[in-house]
């Protein structure tokens, strides 16, 4: 039987994902080379203009009253700016800042990871591709 601060949790957790949420592609870049990419028709190497994706935030806000925004690319955490972008999502009323990310540079670079979190990353979103290393690196 579950306690009730888990059901609080589980309910928490459900009105969190039914918020309104706004993606942002912040880079069409990554430094993995998936066999079923579904970008793999997008031009590559893109590193999109902190402007633009300043105004594609806020859009979000404006347009959709987005609470949380999901940063993603390509691989999102490849932007020069990265930590800065989700300091500017909480500086113009996110409430939440989520990443899809395939991990590597978090896992290579801890002193990225400790900024990235220090700027409010509070949702990381790892995309696995296989249950063992050999299928997963594939």
């Amino acid at each position: 039987m579950s306690s009730a601060p888990d059901r609080e949790n589980m309910l928490w957790q459900e009105e969190i994902a039914n918020r309104p949420k706004h993606w942002v592609r912040l880079v069409t870049a990554c430094n993995s080379k998936c066999v079923f990419c579904l970008d793999m028709d997008t031009p590559r190497n893109i590193y999109l203009d902190f402007e633009d994706i300043k105004a594609d935030l806020q859009k979000g806000r404006d347009e959709l009253d987005a609470w949380k925004v999901i940063l993603s690319g390509g691989e999102a955490t490849l932007h020069p700016k990265f930590p800065e972008i989700i300091r500017y999502a909480y500086e113009i009323g996110y409430g939440r800042v989520q990443i899809v990310t395939n991990g590597y540079r978090f896992g290579k670079d801890r002193q990225f990871l400790k900024q990235c979190l220090d700027a409010g990353l509070a949702e990381i979103t790892f995309s696995l591709h296989g249950h063992t290393v050999e299928l997963h690196d594939h």
